[in-house]
């Protein structure tokens, strides 16, 4: 039942926004009472933590590994890539949602990405390596843009320009 209130909720939150999504929405949708919901959620709040929380986890795991096993740039630019076609549509849009910044930066996804960045640019970046990694990370993240504007997923041939086009930002 957990499993399915997350799955609703990433749709309905996706579809309507955080904001326009009621509890009572996720429990029609669900087939539940809200206190269906609540016995498993303690608010909405919570529901959308849990949400977020699977991709930001997967994000601090690559990081981990990346520096456990000192990923290469294009080993850390195709993994990255990776995880935002796995996080898909949905994460999208809540990215885009105005009504959740806050609990965005509570999970700390500028500060991930920034620690990538830093992956990227080497020990002891100069100002210029740091630009070429940022902008490498800009051309990453524009996977966002194909899994937005398509049916939620990207061909591994876009996935495959996407990396090589960030890899030639960086070097």
């Amino acid at each position: 039942m957990k499993n399915r209130i997350l799955e609703v909720a990433q749709i309905l939150f996706s579809r309507c926004g955080y904001a326009g999504t009621s509890i009572n929405d996720i429990a029609q949708q669900v087939g539940t009472s809200k206190a269906g919901i609540y016995y498993h959620f303690r608010s909405k709040e919570a529901i959308l933590d849990e949400v977020l929380s699977q991709p930001m986890k997967d994000l601090s795991q690559l990081i981990e590994q990346a520096k456990k096993n000192h990923f290469k740039e294009e080993q850390l630019l195709r993994a990255y890539i990776n995880g935002i076609v796995k996080s898909g549509k949905v994460m999208y849009e809540l990215w885009n949602d105005l009504s959740i910044q806050d609990q965005l930066q509570h999970h700390q996804i500028n500060e991930q990405c920034e620690e990538l960045v830093y992956l990227l640019a080497g020990s002891q970046p100069s100002e210029s390596d740091l630009v070429r990694a940022r902008a490498a990370m800009a051309v990453a993240q524009t996977a966002i843009q194909f899994i937005a504007n398509g049916d939620g997923s990207i061909d591994k041939k876009i996935q495959t320009e996407l990396l090589n086009a960030a890899l030639r930002v960086l070097n």
